[in-house]
């Protein structure tokens, strides 16, 4: 039985390659997959760093204004918790975490009358390594 012409002259995809275009966009969709995770991770990280620097001018400068007769500025203090308004060692940042605040003070600068102020902020509640926050500042008490 002979093909008619029609049917002679189609051309289109064999098996193999529709398998092969299939598997090329599985691992294309995939990637993508992948990407959008490490981005929505790497974001979570990035609004935790965003709240602890926050937290960190925020102790900054509360400690700033502090009355330069305020014995905390005048002595050394090595690790010093910084407490939140109610007392407590934690404060929390709705989306971000959980962050304690610590402070150390040091007299023994180079210019005779001022007090170096360190502040550290670390992350407290997650259980995920995010770097510490730290800023340094001066305060001058003479």
């Amino acid at each position: 039985m002979k093909m008619p012409q029609l049917l002679k002259n189609r051309q289109g995809f064999t098996l193999v390659e529709l398998l092969v275009a299939m598997t090329l966009l599985t691992v294309g969709l995939l990637s993508v997959a992948s990407m959008q995770t490490v981005a929505l991770n790497n974001g979570s990280i990035s609004y935790k760093i965003s709240a602890a620097s926050y937290l960190a001018r925020e102790a900054m400068d509360d400690i700033a204004s502090w009355d330069i007769a305020n014995v905390k500025l005048n002595t050394d203090a090595t690790d010093a918790v910084y407490l939140n308004q109610k007392g407590g060692q934690t404060f929390t940042v709705v989306g971000g975490g959980t962050f304690t605040i610590t402070y150390t003070t040091s007299t023994s600068t180079p210019a005779v009358g001022t007090t170096r102020i360190e502040v550290k902020v670390t992350d407290a509640g997650s259980g995920k390594a995010v770097r510490d926050v730290t800023i340094t500042s001066f305060k001058r008490v003479v």
